[in-house]
């Protein structure tokens, strides 16, 4: 509770802070547009492989060079693929966050500014992890990434 309190007595900073950690962490726009890119390369993999497959299908060509051709095409795909689906899950972490920051914005803008008593929902919304050290201090790691000592 003491160190909540000590977090409290800062608030509007606490919020603002939130706010600009939210900004930074939880910002998607450089997935957004790499993903965009993977899309268009995809697309032009498929329309490469299709231009392919009919090429070898109306005309004569070695096929060795054909399936060197269209198996660099498939790895070209398998590539994007692998990578649209890192950054899609990066994508997914980074806007969980953002919705954890949200939460913990909103306790703490409806939280009266001290707490007397323990409040396990406040304890599960806002705490992270409680370090304790050899000297019996506690480190307090709240979600928005604040610490307290205590």
């Amino acid at each position: 509770m003491t160190a909540f309190n000590s977090l409290m007595e800062n608030r509007d900073e606490l919020i603002e802070d939130c706010r600009l950690a939210q900004t930074v962490l939880c910002d998607t726009t450089a997935i957004d547009a790499e993903l965009e890119g993977l899309r268009r390369e995809v697309n032009s993999v498929e329309g490469l492989k299709r231009r392919t497959v009919f090429d070898n299908a109306h005309t004569t060509v070695d096929q060795d060079e054909w399936k060197a051709r269209y198996n660099g095409y498939l790895e070209r795909q398998r590539v994007a693929n692998e990578r649209t689906e890192d950054l899609e899950s990066a994508k997914r972490e980074r806007l969980g966050r953002s919705l954890m920051i949200d939460g913990f914005i909103r306790d703490i803008e409806n939280r009266e500014l001290a707490v007397t008593e323990f409040d396990e929902k406040l304890w599960v919304a806002i705490i992270d992890r409680v370090v304790v050290e050899r000297d019996g201090a506690m480190l307090f790691r709240f979600k928005n990434g604040l610490e307290v000592r205590r």
